[in-house]
């Protein structure tokens, strides 16, 4: 963070300006979510059966957010009321990310950078062919 006062007369008051620079690097981010597996595999002898366990519906890790570089800037006033001890009359103004640098998840391997997400069906029923019917 830098932070600079701008030389003004007295009377406007006090003026800092603020530059801030942030630098995110790519988190990976997994795909996964919570199946009961007490319809698909037998008790193999808990007392109490698990009842959610993780599945990743893609290779972990496989997905990682862009970098992201962000510039902020502040700008800062403040002027003393002479008629009151300690107070002071204040202003901050922010812009957050002035050049507009955003991201989103990307792809890091061959597999989920040429294919989609694949849907996946789970059913506790059995289905019939439309033949069988």
């Amino acid at each position: 963070m830098t932070s600079v006062s701008i030389p003004v007369p007295d009377r406007v008051g006090r003026v800092d300006v603020g530059l801030v620079q942030r630098a995110d690097s790519g988190v990976a981010v997994d795909v996964s979510g919570s199946v009961d597996p007490r319809a698909y595999v037998a008790n193999p002898g808990y007392l109490t059966p698990i009842q959610s366990v993780a599945y990743y519906v893609i290779p972990r890790g496989d997905f990682r957010w862009d970098p992201i570089y962000s510039t902020d800037l502040a700008v800062t006033w403040g002027k003393r009321i002479p008629q009151l001890r300690r107070a002071e009359l204040f202003f901050r103004g922010v812009a957050s990310n002035v050049f507009n640098r955003a991201g989103g998840p990307q792809a890091t391997s061959a597999s989920t950078r040429a294919s989609t997400i694949p849907r996946i069906r789970c059913s506790t029923r059995s289905r019939r062919r439309r033949s069988e019917a």
